[in-house]
């Protein structure tokens, strides 16, 4: 669901190397292979984070999406079943072909 993208970008904002928009930059990969484990500066978030651009819409999205008073119907069962069958004649030879 891409409508969660901008709260998982937004949550991850506080980590290095990440560029305005949330979005991890090329230089993270090298980064992380030169840092040592131990580093409690990374496994330590902040108390609070940079909000990214795109969690406004993402956020108006989701409430357009659940801003029903009642979920909505959805077959889980189809109640009908079809076949179709097509005729194709090659080399005197009658050729069906289900769907």
């Amino acid at each position: 669901m891409p409508y969660l993208k901008g709260i998982h970008l937004t949550l991850d904002s506080w980590r290095p190397l990440q560029d305005r928009e949330g979005w991890r930059t090329q230089a993270q990969l090298a980064y992380h292979l030169s840092i040592d484990d131990t580093d409690t500066q990374l496994t330590q978030p902040p108390a609070h984070v940079t909000l990214v651009p795109r969690l406004k819409d993402d956020l108006e999205g989701l409430q357009l999406l659940f801003n029903h008073p009642h979920p909505p119907k959805c077959l889980i069962r189809s109640k009908q079943i079809a076949c179709i069958l097509y005729g194709l004649e090659t080399h005197r030879e009658q050729v069906l072909v289900t769907l």
